[in-house]
Order: C-alpha cells, then sequence, then structure tokens
C-alpha cells in the first residue's frame, strides 16, 4: 500500500507542476495576444466614441432641421417676405416681433450662434441681432475673404435646400452657415433665405468632451473633403479623401511619420463623415502594462507555486484516505492490491450508485402506484373532508380549480379481438397506455387531468376552470379527436363515459358514479360518447331515450325505413328482453313508439297514411315480440314507401347532405360549429346525423368540417395572412389546434407551406 501512496503523491506532485508550465506558455501567447486584444478593445471604443459623436452633433443637426420649418411657417416671416420698396411703422412691429421670435428660438440650443433672414426683396436682415441692411449686417457679423458683399447677396439669393456653406470671417472665427430657401412671394419667387450659424469652436468643443484621450484627433469632413471643425493643423493624406472613407472600417496609416488608427463613422443628417485618429502608441503603451504584469505574475507562480505544489499534494491525500477509511468500513469490505486507491473507489462508487438508481426507480414506481391507487380512491369512495385534505396535498395533484368531471374511456373489442382473447388481454395494457397518452396530449391543452386505470378502463378526472357547457362542448370535441385518432392509428373502438360536473373534491366520486352509470346505456345508445346529463332525466318505466325516439323520427324524415325499423327493433329488444316489462308497460311502450312514428309521418306530410289505419287491431301489447315486430315492419315500410313517394319529385333539392354541405360552407368561420351545432340546426341528434352524413358521403362530419377550414385556411395562407389570423378566420379556437388539424389533412405546417408559397 506504501508503494501505491508514494505513486499517487508523486503524480499529484507532478501534475501541480505541469500546472505552473501553462502560465508560462500561456503569457508567451499573453504578451504576443495583448496587442491584438488592446487593439480590438481600442476600436471598440472608438466605435462608440463615433458613435456618440455622431448622435450628438446629428441631434443639433437635426434640432437645426427643425428650426427650419418652425421659421418658415411662422406667420411673421411670411408677412415680412411681402414687404416691398419701403417699410412702414406697421412693418417696423412685425419685425420686431419677428426678431424676438428669432432670438427665443436661439435660446433652445446654444449650440446656434446666431439665426437671420435675408429678404430679397428689400434686401435687408432680419436676425437675433436686429433688423438692418444687409449690407451693414454684411460688415458687422459676416464679412470674409471668400465672399464680397456683392458675392454675398448673390450667394444669399441662390436656391437652397438645407444646404452648409462654411465662411472664415475675417476676425478669425469660422462659421458653417445652414442656409434653406423656403419663403416665396405670392408669385412664386424666392424671396427670402433662412440662415443658421453655427460657430466651429462649439462644434469642436463637442468633439473634445467626448474624447477619451487628448491624443485622440477627431476630424468632421464634408463632401468637398474639408475639416469642418477647429482642428486643422494636420494635413490630409490622399488615402483620408472624403470619397475613400467607408462607415465603419478602421485602417492603419502613417501620417507624419506617425502611426494612427483610422475610425469612421458618417453622419445620418447630413454629408458628413466624423473621422478618429488613434495614435498606434497609445495602444502599445497598454499593451506594455499587460506584459508588465504577467510576469511579474509568471514569477509569483514558479516559485510561490513549486512550494505549495508539493504542500497540496501531501495535505490533499488526507481526505483521500478518510474516504478510503469510510468505504472499507462499509460491510467489511477489503481494497485490491492490484489497484490504487482511485481505481478502487470508482468501483465502489458506481456499485453505490447503481444501488441507489435503483432505489429511486423502486421509490417512484410505488410513488405512481400510491399516486393512481389514490385517484383510484377519489373516484371509488367519497372524499373525506376532515382527514382527506392532507393526503391530497402529499400527491400533489392538478385538481386546480373547484369543478370536476368523472371520464371513462371503455375499450370494445373487435370481432378480430374476439375470436383471439389471449391476444386482446394481451394488448389490454397497451391500449390503455394508448389512450391514457393521446387523451393527455390533447386535453391538456384545456383542462388539468389526473389518469388512472381501473379494470379494463382508462379512468380520468378532468378539472375544468367553471362549470360552463362551452367547456364541456370542448371536452366532447376532444374526446371525438382522441377517439378517431386511436380508431385510425390503431383499430381500436373506444367508448366515453362522462358523468356529471360536480364541485369540489367531494364531487369527484359523484361523478364516477354518473358514468359508470352511463355504461348501462353503451349497447343501447350505440354512440362514442355518453354524457350522464343525457341520460339521466330517460324514462324510468321502460327504456325509450328520446335519443332514440329522435332517430326513429329522423329516419322517417328521410324515408329511411330500414334505419327506422332497425332503432325500433332495438328498443324492443331491449324492454321485451332485459326489462321483462309488463303487460300494461308495454301497452304504453307500443303507444308511445307509435305517437314516434305519427310525429314523424306529420313532420314529412304524410300524416294521413297513419290515420287511415286501425292501429288499435294491428298492434296488441298481448302479442309475441317477434308479431310485434311485423306489424311494425309493415307500418313502417307503408309510411316509408309513401314518404319516399313524395321526396322523388323534387329529390336532389331536398337532400340532407347536401344541406349540410351548405350549412357547413356557411358557417365555418364559427368556432362553435361542430357536430352537436350541425345537429341543433337540423334538429337532429349529433349521433344520428354523423352517421348519416357518413353513410351517404363516406366521410365522417368532423371530417367533413375539418377539411372545409384547412381548404379555406390554404386559400388565406397563400394571400399571405399569418398562422394565427388564418386559424381564427376559419373557426378554429388556437392556432395549436389549427396546426395540429393541417398537419393532419396536407403532412405538413401552415409555416411550412407559407415557406413553400
Amino acid at each position: 500500500m506504501k508503494s501505491k501512496i508514494k505513486t499517487l503523491l508523486i503524480k499529484w506532485f507532478l501534475s501541480y507542476l505541469f500546472i505552473l508550465v501553462i502560465p508560462i506558455i500561456l503569457s508567451i501567447g499573453i504578451y504576443m495576444y495583448s496587442l491584438q486584444i488592446t487593439k480590438t478593445q481600442s476600436n471598440k471604443m472608438n466605435d462608440a466614441l463615433m458613435g456618440s459623436v455622431k448622435v450628438e452633433i446629428d441631434n443639433h443637426i437635426n434640432e437645426i432641421k427643425k428650426l427650419f420649418t418652425r421659421i418658415a411657417l411662422d406667420k411673421d416671416a411670411q408677412s415680412a417676405t411681402i414687404i416691398k420698396d419701403y417699410v412702414t411703422s406697421k412693418d417696423q412691429i412685425l419685425l420686431y416681433h419677428l426678431v424676438n421670435t428669432l432670438k427665443n428660438l436661439n435660446m433652445t440650443d446654444d449650440f446656434i450662434e446666431d439665426i437671420f433672414i435675408y429678404f430679397n426683396n428689400t434686401g435687408t436682415v432680419s436676425s437675433i441681432k436686429g433688423n438692418m441692411s444687409g449690407e451693414l449686417f454684411y460688415h458687422l457679423f459676416y464679412e470674409n475673404k471668400e465672399y464680397d458683399f456683392v458675392k454675398f447677396k448673390e450667394l444669399m439669393s441662390e436656391k437652397f435646400v438645407q444646404d452648409i456653406i462654411p465662411v472664415h470671417k475675417l476676425n478669425g472665427e469660422n462659421v458653417l452657415l445652414f442656409a434653406m430657401t423656403t419663403l416665396e412671394t405670392p408669385g412664386g419667387l424666392d424671396s427670402g433665405t433662412i440662415v443658421i450659424t453655427v460657430n466651429e469652436r462649439k462644434l469642436q468643443k463637442i468633439v473634445d468632451n467626448m474624447k477619451w484621450d487628448d491624443s485622440l484627433r477627431i476630424l468632421v469632413l464634408n463632401s468637398n473633403n474639408e475639416i469642418i471643425n477647429s482642428n486643422k493643423n494636420m494635413d490630409l493624406d490622399k488615402d483620408l479623401n472624403y470619397k475613400n472613407l467607408t462607415d465603419g472600417k478602421h485602417f492603419y496609416k502613417d501620417i507624419k511619420d506617425k502611426s494612427y488608427v483610422i475610425s469612421i463613422e458618417k453622419s445620418d443628417a447630413v454629408d458628413w463623415k466624423y473621422v478618429c485618429l488613434t495614435p498606434n502608441s497609445l495602444i502599445e503603451k497598454s499593451a506594455k502594462s499587460i506584459r508588465y504584469f504577467s510576469l511579474i505574475g509568471l514569477f509569483i507562480c514558479i516559485f510561490v507555486g513549486s512550494y505549495f505544489s508539493y504542500f497540496l499534494a501531501k495535505t490533499n491525500y488526507n481526505p483521500l484516505k478518510g474516504i478510503l477509511d469510510l468505504f472499507k468500513g462499509q460491510d467489511n469490505r477489503t481494497m485490491d492490491e492490484e489497484k490504487n486507491e482511485y481505481q478502487w473507489l470508482m468501483e465502489e462508487a458506481k456499485y453505490i450508485f447503481k444501488e441507489r438508481k435503483d432505489t429511486r426507480l423502486i421509490l417512484s414506481n410505488n410513488k405512481k402506484i400510491l399516486k393512481d391507487y389514490y385517484i383510484f380512491r377519489l373516484l371509488e369512495y367519497p372524499f373525506n373532508k376532515q382527514n382527506g385534505m392532507e393526503e391530497f396535498q402529499k400527491f400533489n395533484l392538478k385538481l386546480n380549480s373547484d369543478y370536476n368531471i368523472a371520464v371513462l374511456f371503455a375499450i370494445i373489442p373487435s370481432v378480430k379481438n374476439q375470436t383471439s382473447t389471449d391476444s386482446y388481454e394481451e394488448s389490454l395494457d397497451l391500449y390503455k397506455f394508448i389512450i391514457t397518452n393521446i387523451f393527455t396530449e390533447v386535453a391538456s391543452d384545456h383542462f388539468n387531468l389526473e389518469v388512472t386505470s381501473i379494470g379494463d378502463r382508462v379512468a380520468v378526472i378532468v378539472n375544468l376552470p367553471e362549470d360552463s357547457l362551452d367547456l364541456l362542448d370542448i371536452l366532447k370535441e376532444v374526446i371525438y379527436f382522441v377517439q378517431q385518432e386511436i380508431i385510425e392509428s390503431f383499430g381500436v373502438h373506444t367508448v366515453a363515459l362522462a358523468g356529471d360536473v360536480q364541485y369540489g373534491l367531494e364531487g369527484i366520486h359523484a361523478s364516477y358514479v354518473a358514468a359508470n352509470e352511463a355504461a348501462e346505456y353503451i349497447r343501447l345508445l350505440e354512440t362514442d360518447i355518453i354524457m350522464y346529463d343525457e341520460i339521466k332525466n330517460l324514462q324510468t318505466n321502460y327504456q325509450y331515450p328520446m335519443e332514440m325516439e329522435q332517430k326513429v323520427i329522423n329516419a322517417i324524415k328521410v324515408g329511411d325505413g330500414e334505419a327506422a325499423k332497425e332503432y325500433i327493433f332495438k328498443v324492443l329488444d331491449v324492454n321485451y328482453g332485459t326489462n321483462n316489462i309488463s303487460i300494461d308497460i308495454r301497452r304504453c311502450l307500443i303507444f308511445d313508439m307509435m305517437g314516434t312514428l305519427m310525429k314523424g309521418a306529420d313532420i314529412s306530410g304524410c300524416g294521413n297514411v297513419l290515420a287511415n289505419l286501425d292501429i288499435s287491431r294491428k298492434l296488441s301489447a298481448k302479442l309475441p315480440l317477434m308479431d310485434i315486430k311485423i306489424r311494425f315492419e309493415e307500418i313502417v315500410d307503408l309510411l316509408c314507401g309513401e314518404i319516399v313517394k313524395k321526396q322523388s319529385v323534387n329529390e336532389s333539392n331536398k337532400q340532407l347532405s347536401k344541406k349540410i354541405m351548405e350549412y357547413i360552407m356557411e358557417n365555418y368561420q364559427n368556432p362553435d360549429l361542430n357536430i352537436s351545432l350541425t345537429g341543433l340546426h337540423f334538429d337532429i341528434t349529433p349521433a344520428y346525423i354523423s352517421t348519416l352524413f357518413k353513410k351517404q358521403t363516406g366521410d365522417s362530419l368532423l371530417e367533413y368540417i375539418n377539411a372545409v377550414r384547412i381548404k379555406e385556411a390554404q386559400k388565406l395562407l397563400e394571400q399571405g395572412c399569418s398562422v394565427v389570423e388564418t386559424s381564427q378566420k376559419v373557426g378554429f379556437r388556437n392556432s395549436g389546434a389549427f396546426i395540429r388539424v393541417f398537419k393532419k389533412q396536407t403532412g405538413i405546417t401552415p409555416g411550412q407551406m407559407r415557406k413553400a408559397l
């Protein structure tokens, strides 16, 4: 063991020494790279500086442009333009007010030195210094070598559109004249020029205040390649020509035997470019400081680090030894002499972590089982208010609101499943897993859910934000969508049984009981979704629900005798077989069913057909079930035969499916349009209208609604509409549902289609 210890100590010590080699290598790289880094940082600082200079000066120039507009629109200025020949006393007052206005405008920005208006009609000037003749104004304030008074007068008569004219006055001051000719006479001739004067010293002051080092040189160039700020003690090199300076570019240039880094920013307000010249020596000075401190750090690392390398290597072994003793103390485990400490600890740690992972997996599975059991208890047993909340909070169920409804998914075995019972039993868990995943994925966009398995059914607690019929319609649509997905993808037919909406946790059991009661109607109603609220008010003496009666009426209305007989025989089979009703109840049932046939006959306009029959002799409650079926069959055939004859005259205009299609085309933009709303419009139950539509067209009603919406959505997308806007226009409540249906029918998402256009 001692040899192993020495090996580890040496390895650690050499490792620490190797770490010391790294700073030595890096110091060389730092020294070589420091200059480049400093240059990069300097460029960034220069970019920021030039950006600030650009923003500051451009803001002042934009203010000058705004002043042009204000002066041009000033009533006094406009009135002064029409003065000719001589100035009256009234005109004197007007010019006095104009001078005050110009003075007030000059107070808004200290960047501006002077504001004056030169009137061509009178040759006079109104400025912040007063009203005077143009010649006097020139000699007092703007006399210069470039322009004598005659040229100055001609200059003021020219056409300007916010032009900038540099002027070097005889007193040594350099100014910039911002000129704009906007004042016109009623005849349309130019009658005045507005001039705003900026002293170049103030421009230079703005530049100087922003420099982060005094050695920086900042130039402002106009399109004539003139330096318009007062820093003119440098001759421009040919590479600093205005046309050769690219915005945002950096390059190095020697000017008068001195190296500079050149940075350029172009003005957004005028045709100026701001140029910053940074001495290269300034950058190298920073790099030398970095090198100096890097060398000091390097020597400290070598001399001090060598000592601490051995000290730390020896000291750090003590915790390792403590860990070794701790591991060896567990279950009297011994260390393999062929392995060093790290190798042995690695194997021990893997073993412990595996045990920990297995334990966590077991605990996770147990927690899920306990949670499923708790959900099972919430459904199967009444909630205990006194002691139940603590246990409810422990499982952290997602039942945040106060309204809940229990939904059961019953799996209906197909003919293939029934012939291979063993295979079906093996697949049952898989089917429940599929139902759970698909329903959770789709419904979780609208509701909070808790799901468990009870026997051969999937039980779901659906948490509703409020007790609303709209939410129940959404729930029905989700259930129907899930059923269609499951049967199309996996060939599994399911029936959804929904209890009624109950308040609070204590209502979950009541809703579950109601859902189980709804299960009794699976064979009777032959529908995919059975809501307790829709069947709880059915007649109790005999089973002839309103839904089934409506199916018979609907079949009679369209002359479908086979469907009507099928529904009638189902009612008879249920009541004569399962219920074992008495002779009096049978009589009531028969009269009720005949009343249904009369309703269908009256609605179809063939009520006289049954009026001529002696129903009391044809139908008797004492007849056997087979004879009653034969009598009903004869009556239905007679009635439907008359209805078909009557409807054959204009059958093409009265086809229900055609009317349904027309109704959908007119209302597909309504987000509430679904099977239920369509059935309500035609006074037909949702289940029957869906069955009838598919029977006549080959397509399910919901698929046809979605197909119409997607077809119209494609037109809107081709026109450039967004995905969200399109989903709203074609009747989807949210873009998520729209995208799923679109991709299912077209194979691509709406976004992919827009990109492909």
